[in-house]
């Protein structure tokens, strides 16, 4: 199992952070993160993105479902680029809903 910081999988595919709760992120044109993995890792994610995205800026992060371990760090990673955010209708509408990210909140801090 690798535990690095970011390596790369392959041409333009970079893991951030471990194996345990890893990001995907699809260098090239359009910079994408997939996913933002959990609230306690949101500022090692950050620094991760540092090398592969050099002077670029993180324009994209595809939501692949609304699971706390996969958007607990949706507020910390969009705040500095202010990428768009994409997701599905179901997955764009929950996370509208304050129960919901009240729960998503709860499960990052346990």
């Amino acid at each position: 199992m690798k535990n690095r910081s970011q390596y790369i999988l392959e041409e333009n595919i970079w893991v951030l952070c471990d194996d345990k709760f890893p990001l995907y992120l699809i260098t090239g044109d359009i910079p994408t993160l997939i996913d933002t993995g959990v609230t306690a890792l949101a500022d090692s994610f950050i620094k991760a993105l540092d090398n592969p995205l050099k002077e670029q800026k993180l324009q994209k992060i595809l939501l692949t479902h609304t699971h706390w371990d996969h958007n607990g760090g949706l507020t910390a990673l969009s705040t500095k680029d202010k990428p768009t955010v994409f997701s599905s209708e179901t997955g764009a509408n929950l996370l509208k809903k304050p129960h919901v990210i009240s729960f998503i909140n709860r499960m990052n801090k346990e």
